[in-house]
């Protein structure tokens, strides 16, 4: 084997090792109420606290209940920009979502929502409370981004590219 072909070899094998994760990355950590909870008392606050600093991207902060309503009315975060609190302009009843458009320092965008339970329950009929439910459901949905998969078809893709450098070398 050529020294070129060594060198193309071991430039490979560095190139697909699966990195850490970067420092400017965040994520979301862990809420107040948590994700799932039934609550016994009306709240006018809820935090959500990540593994870094964010910033608000699109929407930002959002917030639904069972009646339809938005209802996040003030939105402040801590000096590391780590920790978020959501306030409400009146209490949220029944089911409620809230949902989050951020981004990390290094300017990836990721989103994700939370639901919990409150006292009360929606105003009008049952069909209407199930198409509010249906509309929660929605409004919870979230698209991720995935930067561990961009980050192996980019891997795959140079690999390709060395290997293909080796074949024209050897």
């Amino acid at each position: 084997m050529s020294l070129k072909a060594l060198l193309l070899s071991a430039f490979a094998v560095l190139f697909m090792w699966p990195g850490s994760a970067a420092s400017a990355h965040a994520e979301f950590l862990a809420s107040d109420p948590p994700d799932g909870a039934t609550l016994t008392e009306q709240i006018d606050t809820v935090t959500l606290a990540f593994s870094g600093e964010v910033a608000t991207i699109g929407e930002g902060f959002t917030a639904l209940d069972s009646t339809g309503t938005l209802t996040a009315a003030s939105i402040e975060s801590t000096v590391d920009g780590a920790e978020w609190r959501i306030g409400f302009d009146r209490p949220p009843t029944g089911s409620v979502v809230v949902r989050w458009e951020v981004k990390a320092p290094d300017a990836h965008p990721f989103t994700g929502s939370i639901g919990f339970s409150v006292p009360g329950s929606p105003a009008g009929s049952e069909a209407a409370a199930a198409v509010t439910e249906e509309a929660l459901r929605e409004f919870a949905r979230t698209e991720t981004s995935s930067p561990q998969l961009l980050g192996a078809v980019g891997r795959i893709i140079g690999i390709a590219g060395v290997m293909l450098s080796i074949g024209a070398l050897a």
